[in-house]
């Protein structure tokens, strides 16, 4: 019986290339989620399964959970920086880097809340980097890009 990867940022270059290799290999069935599943198209011609899935609706990451044995999770700090309708989100005095990570971090605490549902999960992966402000003695205090993944890890450590 095969064993089934779910894959978040299936159109992207990291959750794509996870998805790639797995595809290929013996034993593995691949479900790759996004927001716009017409964009994933590609994908079902190499075999894998695309269901809809949005990082801000918890829900919808439970029921394209359901049934995995791994999760790739991956997370984008850089599409809300560079979309100019998030300047419209920002509360006062938020700056768009702030509004970014408290995004990043929700998005990455509702993966982490919905992959704890799912019975018979042997691996949850998380894309992740350092946290440049605790690295750093707190020296560094806007590396936000870096500190919301860090700091989405510590989330799942502490759960």
């Amino acid at each position: 019986m095969s064993k089934l990867l779910v894959v978040i940022g299936i159109t992207g270059q990291q959750g794509g290339s996870v998805a790639d290799l797995y595809a290929k290999e013996a034993g593995w069935k691949v479900r790759g989620i996004s927001r716009n599943p017409s964009k994933a198209q590609p994908w079902t011609a190499k075999g894998v399964e695309v269901v809809k899935g949005d990082l801000n609706d918890k829900e919808s990451l439970i029921a394209a959970f359901q049934g995995a044995n791994a999760i790739f999770s991956s997370t984008d700090f850089w599409a809300q920086f560079f979309n100019s309708a998030t300047q419209k989100e920002l509360k006062p005095g938020q700056s768009l880097n702030e509004y970014c990570y408290d995004l990043e971090m929700q998005q990455g605490k509702n993966v982490a809340d919905a992959a704890a549902t799912v019975d018979g999960l042997d691996r949850f992966i998380i894309s992740s980097l350092c946290n440049v402000e605790k690295l750093s003695n707190g020296k560094f205090t806007w590396v936000y890009h870096f500190d919301s993944k860090a700091k989405t890890v510590e989330y799942v450590r502490e759960k």
